[in-house]
């Protein structure tokens, strides 16, 4: 009978016979067989590889699903792990971290240019069809077909965990499937490459989607630069892949239009190994924590079976929890020669394969190689059921067919299908029993959760005759695919009958608690304290799974966000530097995981999914109702399902019903799945259902309504909440998140025509920005935002703006040693805001210009200015005034007055100014201002000769920095407290203090501030009899002239001195001594003009000129009676004389 006329399934256009694709629309008419996955011809009615019927249901029925038990924890799904097609289309598209394959034939153009289109279809089609079918086996679809190739996608339009995988082994198929043709001008070459792209439909039918994005691209490119018979892939697929395929490391190759060199390897092979004893080999494990109870559990169960009561445990979590990392250190602790171990696993790309977990529990019955042949793995399952033969004999035809033998057997080939699934289970489970009752046998069965439908059916009958079997059945799975044997202990449920003695044990295995986790990143990442936040947002994301822990540790190493450092002794072990972590981390490993399992929910409850993603991580059910479009009872549906499989959890709060995510990273992963368009429209969407369903609280929600007029693109409303988001973090000591908000204002500006009210507000955004960004110390971007502040006041012609701006341009060229600009811009700002009467203004341009003057040494000037503008700091503008700085204005104004008396050695005002900022910082109890007036308090203290009480408040003010994240003092705090340590006798400690101060000075362009710690360090480097105590001092002395510091000179030339008198050149030091003399009483430094005298007379003295020194002596007691701090009892202890550190701050 000729073959009939089939429709196609793609426009149903009725094909004459023998067509292989349609002549309408080129779709291609196969019929794919179900088992084995082998193209036949269309009108085919059994596959002509496996014999599989392909108009019937499979030739061994697997048992039919058991009954739902109301007592189980969740729904019993028996559907497989691999999800269909999408039921609709993504009519718009979404985003996927997919994996591309390109593939075609080599030179097919020369091949067929002299032939016809039919010639010419006929002699490319058979490669083509194996690139089809090569993609079609590992799970992938084809979504372009050309004439001589294909473009395929895995893990899109459904996610794959292991789409990396899958993508390789198909290549290699095809690759090897081209060379069995034995055609030798028929080559083909492949490219894959891994990573985000967009995928869209473009018709009905499975293949019908597009990609684009730059992994397309360079997949694309891949194929054409590989050589024929070669597969080249990148990267990103060898990282997802690693330790499943061989690859040649091709180096970085240029890749057009990609500005950066791609790195490419060639692929040798790929093999299927389950996923965790991949990551074990590719990885060293990390340590195995929290798990004590659960290997308790299994260690009794151990007991009670070879105690000859059969045991069935089932370990259940979600991926990544640690249920095969359990299982190994079970099996780690196993007596010695007690057990047998018979272990097998499933994997994604064996799900559909026929009784495929069957055949391998036979082939590590047979101690078989995994590719050793069939023949020679009957030859060996025969010999092992024959060491056993007392046991009584084995029904082989049904294990023979599972190993693709022949069977000679007539009763075997006269029997139904029924009747040979019921024999094949038979022998299976005698095997099994038989093999337990030799010597105690353990069935380990790896991802339970992916094993194929007929072996499950055998699985549950060995669980049923276990009875009083030495035997232990031991599987790990996850929750959508539980075993039907039973929940817990001593009950059943579903197919499997209780067995007869035996112990059905359910392990729900948890993530690890906040300190478990917390240990394995102190493993991974290191202990510091300085770690300490990172680990505890780390922890927070991954939600105490192990292998997301494990995965964000490793994704955070490899891409520079943390940098390890080596030993420095040999026995340190290494430790990490954090330097950002901004937002969730998720590497491209946890985003298959975490995508595949949302793929596998139905369109309408990933779509509620994606979209409580935008509203955040918590989604109260109002909003979610107002922008969810589905009836209530239907959304309401869709909640439960969701929390049922474990998205999302319900909390009650006052304010209502509220859904949380499980997970961080899972809410990110659904959050990423969308097109940024869809995301924009959907962020508006919740902006404007929040601002008619909160109306009342839209103050306390500024945060959430910023993040989303972001993110919705309504930029005017964007400026206006996050420059108050901006506020609200600066109010809190929040730098890094004020930082964040006030950049968002300065980007929404942008997209915001040009008038007098914008340019307006983008000037208040930059210069909130330089007081948040001020202590970071994040010098450059604080000067960036500063120049375009001023560019944009200028456009404005805005001089009292220019004038606010320049302030703060004069308070950070300071500290970055830039006196002269400091000085200019100050006093033009002074000018502007005195004429305006400006008091505000005039308090922040006073502090800025008084602060130039003091790192210049012009402290009269100083002095007079910044006391005449004392009436400016009145009532509440005391307390509140934040314009020019991070601190409260007059705290910080006091505190700079303190400074200039302590340097000129007017205690009495110094002391009476430093109280006064201690007194505001109290009562603000805001960080920045109770650290600064904890800095300026010290060196009041060491002038008074209180070491301890000077070291206990700078002690007191480092711990603020460190505890507030102001980094910015650090080079402050550590020019006296290092003077007080080295007063104290603590040398190593100073000068390790001052050293690192110093170069965090000069990490941050804080050239002014490095220069203060140069005197110390360079005494504290003399007194331990450094080298380079000489080259310091020298090296600082040219630096602070260069940058008219003063009274940094006046400082480093008396080390010189003191350096020259210990190395017995007295005449050098007398030079420089009477240099630091002149300089100091020129400037006024009292404190600085005695200690440097009192040096210069005991020098005199050893030389015999004590009449010169007694003048020197006499001056200098004038200079300290001149100091005398009357009334200032709280620093006045007993001044022991301090032969070194005499000197001023």
């Amino acid at each position: 009978m000729p073959d009939a006329r089939i429709a196609c399934p793609a426009c149903a256009t009725l094909a004459p016979p023998g067509a292989r694709f349609c002549d309408s629309c080129g779709h291609a008419l196969d019929r794919v067989c179900p088992s084995c996955a082998t193209a036949n011809r269309p009108t085919a009615r059994f596959c002509n590889q496996c014999g599989t019927s392909l108009t019937a249901p499979p030739p061994i029925e697997p048992p039919p699903d058991p009954p739902p038990d109301p007592q189980a924890e969740a729904p019993h799904d028996t559907s497989l792990p691999e999800a269909p097609l999408p039921e609709a289309p993504l009519h718009e598209g979404e985003r996927k971290h997919a994996s591309v394959l390109f593939a075609d034939v080599r030179g097919s153009t020369a091949l067929i240019e002299a032939l016809d289109a039919e010639q010419a279809m006929a002699a490319l089609d058979p490669a083509v069809q194996i690139m089809v079918h090569a993609v079609q086996r590992f799970g992938g679809v084809v979504n372009r077909r050309m004439g001589d190739g294909v473009m395929a996608l895995f893990g899109a339009p459904v996610a794959a965990e292991d789409h990396a995988l899958r993508a390789c082994l198909a290549a290699r198929a095809m690759v090897d499937g081209i060379e069995a043709l034995g055609d030798p001008d028929i080559a083909i070459r492949v490219g894959l490459s891994s990573g985000d792209v967009v995928i869209r439909p473009t018709g009905n039918d499975a293949g019908d989607y597009d990609a684009m994005g730059v992994s397309v691209h360079i997949a694309a490119r891949m194929e054409q630069i590989a050589e024929p018979g070669t597969v080249l892939l990148t990267g990103p697929t060898a990282r997802l892949a690693q330790g499943m395929v061989q690859l040649v490391p091709l180096g970085p190759t240029p890749v057009k239009g990609i500005t950066q060199p791609v790195q490419v390897f060639r692929l040798l092979a790929a093999s299927e190994q389950p996923s965790w004893e991949v990551r074990s080999a590719a990885n060293a494990l990390s340590p195995f924590i929290g798990r004590e109870a659960e290997l308790t559990q299994l260690g009794l169960a151990l007991r009670r079976a070879r105690l000859r009561r059969g045991q069935a445990v089932w370990i259940c979590a979600d991926a990544g929890v640690g249920k095969s990392r359990l299982v190994h250190e079970f099996l780690q602790i196993l007596p010695a020669g007690g057990w047998s171990v018979l272990r097998v696993a499933a994997t994604p790309q064996v799900t559909g394969v026929p009784y495929h977990i069957a055949a391998q529990l036979l082939r590590a019955l047979a101690g078989a190689a995994p590719n050793e042949a069939g023949a020679e793995v009957a030859r060996k399952l025969l010999e092992a059921l024959a060491l056993h033969a007392d046991a009584g004999a084995v029904d082989a035809p049904p294990l023979l067919t599972l190993l693709d033998q022949p069977v000679d057997d007539p009763a075997w080939a006269e029997q139904d299908q029924a009747a040979r699934r019921r024999r094949l289970v038979a022998s299976l489970r005698q095997v099994v029993l038989r093999e337990a009752a030799a010597r105690p046998l353990i069935l380990l069965v790896d991802d339970y959760h992916w094993v194929d439908q007929p072996s499950i059916a055998v699985l549950d009958e060995i669980v049923a005759a276990m009875g009083a079997a030495r035997l232990l059945v031991l599987v790990t799975t996850r929750p959508e695919r539980r075993p039907a044997w039973g929940g817990a202990t001593g009950h059943a449920n579903g197919s499997a009958e209780l067995p007869a003695g035996g112990d059905v044990v359910a392990i729900n295995l948890q993530p690890l608690p906040p300190g478990n986790a917390d240990a394995l990143l102190q493993d991974l990442l290191g202990a510091s304290d300085a770690l300490a936040p990172l680990r505890a947002r780390i922890v927070a994301q991954a939600d105490g799974t192990p292998l997301f822990l494990e995965e964000i540790a490793r994704s955070l190493i490899e891409s520079g966000v943390v940098i390890p450092h080596g030993p420095t002794d040999g026995q340190e072990p290494p430790h990490l530097a954090v330097t950002q972590l901004t937002e969730v981390i998720i590497p491209a490993s946890v985003q298959g995981i975490l995508a595949a399992r949302m793929d596998r929910l139905p369109p309408t409850r990933r779509r509620v999914l994606q979209v409580a993603s935008v509203i955040g991580k918590d989604v109260p059910l109002p909003l979610l109702e107002a922008i969810s479009e589905l009836p209530p009872h239907q959304l309401a549906v869709e909640l439960a399902e969701l929390r049922a499989a474990g998205f999302l959890y319900e909390v009650a709060l006052p304010s209502g019903i509220e859904h949380t995510f499980k997970h961080a990273l899972t809410h990110a992963v659904a959050y990423d799945s969308l097109l940024r368009r869809h995301r924009r429209d959907l962020h508006a969407r919740v902006l404007a259902a929040m601002q008619r369903l909160y109306a009342s609280r839209l103050e306390e929600l500024t945060e959430q309504l910023a993040g989303h007029a972001l993110r919705g693109e309504v930029w005017p409303e964007a400026v206006r909440r996050a420059l108050a988001a901006g506020d609200r973090a600066n109010s809190r000591s929040a730098w890094q998140e004020a930082v964040a908000f006030l950049e968002d204002a300065v980007a929404a500006l942008d997209r915001l025509p040009r008038d007098p009210g914008t340019l307006a507000q983008g000037i208040e955004a930059r210069l909130k920005l330089r007081v948040v960004l001020a202590p970071l110390a994040d010098t450059p971007r604080m000067m960036r935002y500063l120049d375009e502040a001023g560019a944009l006041a200028q456009e404005a012609g805005d001089q009292v703006m220019l004038a606010r701006v320049n302030i703060s341009r004069g308070a950070m060229l300071a500290h970055i040693g830039d006196l002269r600009e400091a000085l200019a811009v100050s006093r033009m700002a002074l000018d502007t805001m005195q004429a305006v009467h400006d008091s505000v203004g005039v308090v922040g341009a006073a502090f800025a210009l008084g602060q130039a003057m003091w790192y210049a040494g012009d402290f009269a000037a100083a002095e007079a200015m910044l006391t005449a503008n004392l009436p400016h700091l009145q009532n509440e503008r005391r307390l509140h005034g934040t314009m020019i700085t991070t601190g409260t204005a007059s705290a910080i104004y006091l505190c700079c007055l303190s400074a200039i008396h302590v340097r000129t050695g007017d205690l009495a005002r110094a002391v009476r100014a430093s109280q006064e900022a201690r007194d505001i910082a109290e009562a603000t109890r805001r960080p920045f201002d109770l650290l600064a007036a904890a800095i300026y308090e010290g060196p009041l203290h060491l002038l008074f000769g209180n070491v301890d009480a000077a070291i206990d408040v700078l002690e007191e003010a480092m711990d603020i920095t460190r505890a507030s994240d102001i980094p910015v003092h650090i080079p402050f705090i550590a020019r006296s407290l290092g003077r007080a340590y080295a007063m104290a006798g603590r040398l190593e400690e100073a000068e390790a203090l001052l050293d690192s101060a110093s170069d965090y000075a000069q990490r941050h362009g804080l050239g002014g501030m490095r220069l203060l710690c140069g005197p110390a360090l360079a005494l504290v480097r003399l007194h331990r009899g450094d080298p380079r105590a000489l080259a310091t001092c020298l090296s600082t002395l040219e630096a602070a002239r260069a940058a008219g510091m003063r009274p940094v000179e006046v400082q480093i030339m008396h080390v010189l001195g003191q350096l020259h008198a210990a190395s017995a050149a007295p005449a050098e030091a007398e030079i420089w001594f009477r240099r630091a003399i002149q300089l100091a009483d020129a400037l006024g430094m009292r404190p600085d003009a005695a200690s440097a005298r009192d040096d210069l007379a005991a020098l005199l003295r050893t030389a015999g000129r004590n009449g010169e020194a007694a003048a020197l002596e006499a001056v200098r007691d004038d200079l300290r009676r001149a100091m005398d701090g009357g009334g200032t009892a709280a620093y006045a202890a007993p001044r022991p004389r301090l032969p070194v550190w005499r000197q001023g701050t």
